[in-house]
């Protein structure tokens, strides 16, 4: 057989490269329409927006896959592999068959293997699940991977003589390849198979694939392309001649071409254009990466696709940078210059605190990962997830409107433990806080105070800067995250035991990974069952149940030891947790209501209960403590308010006092967003600074957020938006993580 030209290959590269853009212009369009439709907006408008964003990436990926299949086929031709690969795939009846029956003897046993494997394996996970150490159910499913890797290749040398009578049967009664057409087989037994596996695998987990999510799209991507690719070579003859080639040619890239500008010029025309990118499923993916592409000047906004950088050549001048006030220079890029916008004073400090000369009080501060307030009994909830947090909550300070500062346990947490927003705070690339930031545990440690800090294992990895100021570090075991609540009640037991050999007073932080995705904490334990509109609703209620339940072992302690009446008390949650109610799951993607809504109850000897309606937030906790505990009040920046000024001198309150919010992209696999938002009495302001997308909401009326005001309220848009700029001061922008 004639082995390939370099000008067949070339050729072949450059058709890859066509149908590439074809396929990613189609999957654009319809992307774009079915999203507008979804919305309402104009069909024409999305299709258009969709194919022009898409066929960019697309058109850049066939690029790089028609260079590697050039270069692919010629050290194929050069190593002799050519000849062999067309004879395995040779349909000719006079030509040697024996290439052929092996290549599809080795398919066959590929297919069987691998299906007995997945199934295999997905009975020994399931069977491993009611292992409750693990280290034991690691150990088992390491051994048990072994033992079905051995039985798959024992299985495989078995079966290979069979297959091959079977495949050499087959081939003489029917011939091979089969079926005859090769866009038919391609369909069969690859589109198909890919399809099914890859689907459903992102219609169920989505984003939660990380950074498995970008090769599994590209492995479906090129599935489709190469459909079209043997569609294209079955063309009929009078379709296939060189004038006729050359002509598709021309017109394929001029309708690339002509799909790039439409893509560019909807983008930044159409109004509905940000809304349809974000509905869409391939759409926020292609705009984050031809913004990336198109940001000249590397400020992480470019000036095309929708990203509003009015300096494309201009680092220092973009949508999300700081605005000298009266320099005559519009570094925010909302044309003006901006003026002094300074925001409200808050008291710090109640100066009421009770004071006496006892013991000093020690504090356990509980941080319960993605719990949401209104998922508790004491917080209006009708079922009975939380009996004994409900009932400490009667002998508490409970706020009903507390407000977590991210929705991200990598913001929220330093956040916390140093009383500062993230927007104000010094961070290093990661996220995490900086050396300089000062934090709670460092100025009670000087005071003779023993600190302690119980995280999970992902928590260690993730926020090292966080745990420095603690004198003591404990982790759960590895293998137990996402259920580690015992194990976190043991530690903090054993912490409160050192403290106490050490007569010292004691300052402990745990945090709980119970209440967090995958919902999975409760099984095996005595809890309720709870119905919910779906499977991880009720899931989620469970697993708040066990918790509860651990808790009791924790206060039962502090009782039992007689700490009870000398213990601060501090239940709260680092974020809330999404259920779609604005089109996400989890949580680390958003600023709405149901992301930042968290309990807060806070019991402290001797100051008599209450429920507080006043609006606060978690970076009021640690000022609170500072008043609590008699501690300097200089030694700390703080950007919070103690919880005793809401409780005992409501004077001193600001109803408009401004609640920030702060979140961008922390996981790989999803699309690159930096939104921030600030809340007053009334109003809520999102803002997504890469797409510039501005939401309000009337929180009064519109509680859960579901209706945007924006464009109604200019004026409440703007002065929001002033003060969201003004309150962003510190490096967050800067060290932002887009992957």
């Amino acid at each position: 057989m004639t082995e390939p030209s370099a000008q067949s290959r070339l050729q072949t590269a450059v058709r890859h490269f066509q149908v590439a853009a074809l396929t990613a212009l189609l999957a654009g369009g319809v992307d774009g329409a079915l999203s507008a439709r979804s919305l309402k907006l104009s069909l024409a408008n999305g299709l258009l927006l969709g194919a022009g964003l898409v066929v960019v990436v697309g058109a850049l990926f066939g690029l790089l896959q028609g260079l590697l299949v050039h270069e692919a086929g010629r050290l194929l031709t050069r190593f002799g592999l050519s000849s062999r690969i067309a004879a395995s795939l040779s349909s000719d009846r006079q030509a040697e068959r024996e290439p052929v029956v092996r290549l599809h003897t080795f398919l066959g046993l590929l297919t069987v293997l691998t299906a007995s494997g997945v199934v295999a394996l997905k009975l020994l996970v399931a069977g491993l699940t009611s292992i409750k150490d693990p280290e034991l159910a690691n150990s088992m499913l390491l051994l048990g991977v072994g033992l079905l890797g051995v039985g798959l290749v024992l299985s495989g040398s078995l079966l290979r003589g069979l297959m091959s009578r079977a495949v050499a049967a087959f081939d003489r009664r029917i011939g091979l390849p089969f079926p005859r057409w090769s866009w038919l087989r391609y369909l069969l037994f690859v589109l198909l198979p890919l399809g099914y596996g890859i689907v459903p695998l992102f219609q169920e987990h989505g984003v939660q694939l990380g950074i498995l999510s970008v090769p599994f799209g590209a492995i479906l991507f090129i599935a489709v392309q190469g459909f079209f690719l043997r569609l294209w070579d079955a063309r009929p003859k009078r379709l296939a001649g060189p004038r006729l080639s050359s002509a598709l040619g021309w017109a394929t890239r001029a309708l690339v071409l002509g799909g790039v500008v439409a893509g560019v010029l909807v983008s930044s025309r159409w109004k509905g254009a940000t809304a349809v990118t974000a509905e869409g499923h391939l759409l926020p993916v292609a705009a984050g990466a031809v913004r990336t592409l198109t940001d000249v000047d590397r400020d992480g906004i470019s000036s095309l696709y929708g990203g509003k950088d009015c300096a494309p050549f201009d680092g220092r001048r973009s949508p999300s940078a700081k605005d000298v006030p009266g320099n005559g220079i519009d570094e925010d890029c909302n044309g003006a210059d901006a003026t002094e916008s300074a925001l409200l004073e808050l008291k710090t400090f109640s100066e009421r605190a009770p004071r006496d000369g006892k013991k000093q009080l020690n504090v356990v501060w509980l941080v319960v990962d993605s719990l949401r307030a209104d998922h508790l009994g004491l917080y209006g909830y009708n079922k009975e997830t939380s009996p004994h947090i409900d009932e400490i909550g009667k002998d508490s300070w409970v706020f009903t409107r507390a407000y977590s500062q991210a929705s991200t346990t990598r913001l929220s947490m330093p956040s916390m433990l140093s009383g500062r927003l993230p927007d104000t705070m010094e961070w290093k690339k990661g996220p995490d806080p900086a050396p300089s930031v000062g934090m709670l545990p460092t100025l009670l440690k000087q005071e003779g105070y023993s600190t302690s800090l119980v995280i999970n294992q992902y928590v260690k990895k993730g926020l090292t800067g966080m745990q420095k100021p603690f004198q003591h570090v404990m982790a759960t075991p590895k293998g137990a995250d996402w259920h580690s609540g015992d194990h976190a009640v043991g530690l903090a037991i054993a912490e409160i035991e050192r403290a106490q050999s050490e007569n010292k007073p004691f300052f402990i932080t745990v945090h709980f990974d119970d209440v967090h995705h995958p919902y999975k904490a409760h099984k095996g334990r005595s809890v309720p069952n709870f119905n919910g509109a779906t499977k991880d609703l009720g899931n989620y209620d469970r697993c708040i149940a066990s918790l509860d339940n651990l808790l009791r072992v924790l206060t039962a302690h502090l009782k039992n030891k007689e700490l009870w009446d000398e213990t601060v008390l501090i239940i709260t949650a680092d974020h809330g947790e999404e259920f779609e109610e604005h089109g996400n799951t989890i949580h680390s993607l958003a600023c709405y209501v149901e992301s930042v809504h968290v309990p807060l109850i806070v019991r402290i000897p001797g100051v008599a209960p209450a429920q507080i309606e006043d609006r606060v937030a978690l970076v009021d906790i640690v000022p609170t403590l500072v008043e609590a505990l008699q501690l300097p009040k200089n030694k700390l920046e703080l950007d919070g308010q103690s919880l005793f000024v809401p409780v005992l001198a409501r004077e001193h309150v600001q109803p408009e006092r401004p609640i920030f919010c702060s979140i961008f992209q922390l996981m790989r696999g999803r699309t690159n967003f930096f939104t921030r938002a600030v809340s007053t009495e009334k109003y809520t302001l999102v803002h997504e600074a890469l797409s510039d997308k501005t939401e309000l909401f009337n929180d009064v009326e519109d509680p859960g957020q579901s209706n945007d005001i924006a464009s109604g309220n200019p004026q409440v848009v703007e002065e929001l938006m002033a003060t969201l700029k003004a309150g962003l001061r510190g490096n967050l922008w800067e060290i932002r993580s887009f992957q």
